[in-house]
């Protein structure tokens, strides 16, 4: 098999990745406002119970939810979540229809931002076993798609220039063209600051 072969298969192989980080990224999504919708629920109505998620005293969506730990700068976590795999969806499609030259930009950017979403999913899984004492489902859920997608981003850096070659390409991305990265990620930042100004703090208990 000639080298020029070799690489084709490998660009594919790429492209394939991108566009199923794009589908993880659209499953991350529907499970986030699945999570929004039960942590209005849960803090607005106290007899509030999920029918699929709240399986047990252990296992429970509602728990979590109502639990202070749920809310994190003005916004809970599941909001966090939905611009999350907002910005995954475009990493993915930048992966897939990225050239050969910028191939390792994209995936060493897919693998240090899906590396960061694996400590989050870490941290909030420490966070619900030691603290709130309940484990939510449809979090483990998110948290499963997050391990997904980093080592897609494993498989995609190695495919390029190797784990050290791409996520140096991908940090040089991002300190080098910092208009470039704005850009990806400006419309989930200016969607976060509105949400914070418009949506009430519904889980806030009057005293």
């Amino acid at each position: 098999m000639g080298d020029s072969t070799k690489k084709t298969i490998k660009t594919r192989n790429v492209q394939w990745l991108g566009w199923v980080v794009v589908i993880l990224a659209l499953g991350g999504i529907v499970d986030s406002i699945y999570l929004a919708d039960v942590h209005y629920k849960a803090n607005t109505d106290p007899s509030y119970a999920s029918a699929i998620c709240d399986v047990n005293e252990r296992w429970g969506c509602s728990d979590v939810a109502r639990s202070s730990w749920s809310v994190f700068l003005g916004l809970p976590i599941a909001y966090w979540g939905f611009l999350g795999y907002l910005i995954f969806g475009v990493l993915g499609v930048w992966l897939a229809r990225s050239s050969v030259e910028r191939r390792a930009s994209s995936a060493g950017t897919l693998l240090l931002v899906s590396a960061g979403a694996v400590v989050v999913s870490m941290t909030l899984m420490m966070i619900s076993h030691v603290i709130i004492g309940a484990m939510c489902p449809f979090c483990a859920v998110a948290h499963g798609i997050n391990s997904a997608m980093f080592l897609i981003a494993i498989v995609a850096s190695r495919s390029t220039t190797g784990l050290f070659g791409a996520s140096r390409a991908g940090l040089g991305f991002v300190f080098q063209r910092p208009k470039r990265m704005f850009a990806m990620v400006g419309v989930p930042l200016w969607i976060a600051i509105a949400a914070i100004e418009v949506i009430p703090n519904y889980w806030i208990v009057p005293e």
